[in-house]
């Protein structure tokens, strides 16, 4: 179902358009996004081969590898018209729908870490690295909603918070998420 372009989100337009971009980073690994180049050179060889089959298998291994390869995530923020979306890119076009920073009256630092894991075939040989980060949130009423915004280095998260804060007219708080008594 297509929503008509002039409908509104609390009283705001539909679609934003990104005053401010905040990447997260490579949704895969290292070792997906060089898989995924090599996936592109070999459905590039695939494609010049000139049989059909060489180019429809060509242009499958072709798209799964720019997927890999190019796959990153963030959120963009709208302040003209106080929306935001997370957002995940494909081949370098961004896909994610518009919504109301209404929602997160509050903004909060926490951990961000990132970590990634790889195993042998056999399972028995694990490792797994931690990118230990800190990370500017937006959160909602009760603090169980909450938002990534930006990763950022321990030195001046909070201070980026309080300056982001102001901007877009939130409260910088700790993180307190509200007890639900009524189980």
């Amino acid at each position: 179902m297509r929503v008509p372009s002039n409908e509104l989100i609390d009283g705001n337009k539909l679609k934003g358009s990104a005053d401010v971009t905040f990447s997260h980073g490579l949704n895969f690994g290292i070792l997906p996004v060089i898989l995924g180049f090599v996936f592109m050179i070999i459905g590039v060889a695939m494609i010049n081969s000139l049989m059909i089959i060489g180019i429809l298998l060509g242009v499958t291994a072709f798209f799964a590898g720019s997927i890999l390869s190019t796959s990153m995530s963030g959120v963009q923020v709208d302040y003209t018209h106080s929306l935001y979306r997370e957002y995940t890119t494909y081949f370098f076009i961004k896909f994610g729908k518009w919504k109301s920073l209404n929602y997160f009256p509050y903004i909060t630092v926490l951990k961000a870490n990132k970590s990634t894991g790889a195993t042998d075939t056999t399972g028995l040989n694990q490792s797994s690295t931690i990118k230990e980060s800190l990370g500017i949130y937006l959160l909602n009423r009760t603090h169980r909603k909450r938002v990534l915004v930006k990763r950022c280095t321990t030195n001046n998260c909070k201070e980026e918070a309080q300056q982001w804060a102001q901007k877009i007219e939130k409260e910088v708080v700790r993180f307190n998420p509200k007890v639900n008594r009524n189980r």
